[in-house]
């Protein structure tokens, strides 16, 4: 017979990515939804244009996207982006994200969309924790 405690630590802590697709000649992806997991990590594809990232969060019900801010009420942007590299997401302000979308900025940091050149794909992965881990 096994216990609470026997059956959660054999509870996966990293249940894989969704896919992130930024068409050609747009900034924006589709909405992604994690489920139940938090956002920790984007694969940049291969061949990004030179750009920032922005998270867009869905509002209440789920009729527009803002950028996501930090506790001090910044925009989260991404910056220095390399093509095919990991960014790691700070899990504390992904916590309550679970439907969203990628957003191709400019770099000089003013929220100006940077359409990409051609379809690109990013993979963001999610993790769900273990009690006690």
């Amino acid at each position: 017979m096994s216990n609470w405690r026997d059956d959660f630590d054999n509870l996966p802590t990293s249940i894989g990515y969704k896919e992130a697709v930024i068409e050609g000649s747009a900034s924006e992806s589709g909405v992604i939804d994690m489920g139940c997991t938090t956002p920790v990590r984007i694969e940049m594809p291969s061949g990004w244009t030179p750009a920032n990232l922005r998270i867009l969060v869905e509002n209440h019900d789920g009729s527009a996207y803002k950028p996501l801010q930090d506790q001090y009420g910044t925009v989260i942007e991404l910056e220095g982006l390399s093509a095919e590299e990991p960014v790691v997401l700070d899990p504390n302000d992904m916590l309550s994200v679970r439907r969203f979308k990628l957003k191709s900025v400019s770099a000089s940091g003013d929220g100006s969309a940077q359409n990409q050149s051609v379809s690109r794909t990013l993979y963001v992965w999610g993790w769900i924790s273990t009690p006690g881990m």
